[in-house]
Formats: structure tokens, sequence, C-alpha cells
């Protein structure tokens, strides 16, 4: 029961270039009560997350045009407090350690482990809650 109360409402936005996989995650993420939103590239996300509230975001790193890292320099300069989980099939140090840096609460190997990513999801809105709950007291 904890895990649907967590779900509740959440929307998601997947910024993922490649549509089967974008419609993989979308699909299984509806399942579990979540409102998704999607975005084929970068710009796109860009402009969702200046329109629209999201409650997390998950973030292919590698993608045609601007990268996920593009996205993610955008949430950290505009001070937006979503979590971000990044996905990533070219695994290295250096983007890992930026992704953090830049606030990524969770990081993804492709393929991706849907079970594992709906840990991390609710583990990412469990702790934001929390952060939230802690600065208001």
């Amino acid at each position: 029961m904890g895990k649907e109360r967590v779900a509740e409402a959440k929307s998601i936005l997947i910024v993922e270039d490649h549509e089967s996989l974008r419609t993989l995650i979308r699909q299984f993420l509806e399942e579990e009560g979540f409102v998704v939103k999607e975005a084929g590239n970068a710009d796109t996300a860009i402009s969702l997350l200046s329109d629209e509230k999201v409650d997390l975001v998950i973030l292919d790193m590698v993608m045609y045009g601007k990268s996920g890292m593009d996205v993610m320099r955008y949430i950290y300069l505009h001070e937006m407090s979503v979590p971000v989980v990044v996905l990533t099939g070219a695994p290295t140090l250096a983007t890992a350690t930026e992704a953090v840096r830049l606030g990524a609460t969770g990081y993804l190997i492709k393929p991706v482990n849907l079970e594992r990513l709906l840990t991390i999801i609710n583990s990412s809105l469990q702790a934001r809650e929390e952060n939230r709950e802690a600065n208001e007291g």
C-alpha cells in the first residue's frame, strides 16, 4: 500500500529519444499509477519543464541534438527541485559524476530493469517529500 501512496497522482517526464523504450517505460509507469509525459529530445523536455510541473524526470543522457546533460544543467540552473533518474547506454565515470553533481538521484545503465527503475523512482520521490517536510518544519 505504501507504493500506491507514493505513486498516487505523481507526474513523471520521460526524456528518451528511442520511442520503443519510452513507450515501454510509459506503459509500465502508467500501470503503476503515475501520470506520464514524454519528450523525444532535450529541446522538447526543456520546453515542457519550463511550462509544466513534474514530480520526477527520467532522463536519457545520449540523444540526438542536445544531450541529457543539457537538460540536467537547465534543471540545475533554474533551481528546480525535481528528482532526476539518469538512463544511459554509454556509462562513464565522468558522466555519472557530473550527473550526480547536478542533482541526479539515480543512475541506471541500459537495458533498463523496470522494477529497479520503479524502486529508484519511489525512493527519489520519498526523499523529495522528506526534504520538503524538513524544510517546512
